[in-house]
């Protein structure tokens, strides 16, 4: 079973999100800005994401001004940043339980589907 990582407001998401349903495999849809993750569930994220631990940062909706590199500079500081701001969450990323991956282009998550 996968976990979406999803905004519904995001293209990207809603397309990543029409591909996990049509391949039928089980999933769960999490909706982070509603429930932001914690702490502990952002590093376990992290610790099975393909990409570098930035990427999962939209470092471009950071407000003006806002430094973020001391964030930046530990997986810790990742978690910490985008425990107390979600929006700061890349989307979708798809999460099979052994890899996340940050699916954009959404097809990017079809590697991981069970009938892909």
């Amino acid at each position: 079973m996968g976990v979406l990582y999803h905004n519904p407001r995001c293209s990207k998401s809603r397309q990543t999100l029409a591909l996990v349903e049509a391949s039928n495999q089980e999933h769960d849809v999490v909706l982070y800005l509603e429930n932001p993750l914690d702490i502990d569930s952002i590093l376990s994220l992290l610790s099975r994401l393909e990409d570098s631990p930035e990427s999962l940062v939209r470092v471009n909706d950071a407000e003006p001004g806002q430094e973020l590199s001391e964030f930046l500079a530990s997986n810790e500081g990742i978690a910490e940043l985008l425990s107390k701001q979600p929006k700061l969450m890349q989307r979708p990323i798809f999460d099979d339980g052994s890899t996340a991956r940050i699916c954009r282009p959404p097809e990017l998550v079809c590697g991981m589907l069970d009938d892909a």
